[in-house]
């Protein structure tokens, strides 16, 4: 009799510790957390969370791609341009990256760095028409800044 009573007992215990390892398993990852903030356009809370996962050694580029993102999607166009140049220092950054660093260069009125990696997009991916009408911005803007 004793013995059924200790093992219903040790039984709800099991049960109890079970729901507790099971319910600490659905918590979300910071990535997760970060990537939801970032689809419901909650940019200032996803860059917080992305500077988290990018304070390592050596941070993994669709962090960084991220990170760079949300602050240019913010209007902070310094935060983004030092973000940006770290994320095509990776080889196997995307050309896209070129184009956004060169953006937020422009933003920054540096014209100069801006025609660089302009160029740069168009010399890897050999899309000189994407790229013409930008570069002709910055001369211009060169031209008038001189």
């Amino acid at each position: 009799m004793v013995n059924i009573k200790y093992t219903k007992y040790i039984f709800f215990l099991v049960l109890a510790s079970s729901f507790r390892v099971a319910m600490a398993q659905e918590q979300p990852s910071l990535l997760d957390k970060a990537n939801q903030l970032y689809a419901q356009y909650k940019y200032a809370n996803a860059a917080a969370a992305y500077l988290k996962l990018a304070d390592v050694k050596k941070p993994k580029l669709a962090i960084l791609e991220r990170l760079a993102d949300c602050y240019h999607k913010m209007n902070d166009y310094g935060a983004a341009e030092n973000w940006y140049a770290r994320v095509i220092q990776y080889p196997e950054s995307k050309a896209e990256n070129l184009i956004s660093y060169g953006a937020v260069l422009k933003s920054n009125s540096r014209y100069a760095e801006a025609k660089v990696a302009l160029l740069n997009y168009a010399s890897k991916t050999g899309d000189t028409k994407r790229v013409n009408n930008e570069i002709v911005g910055c001369d211009s803007a060169l031209l008038w800044m001189s």
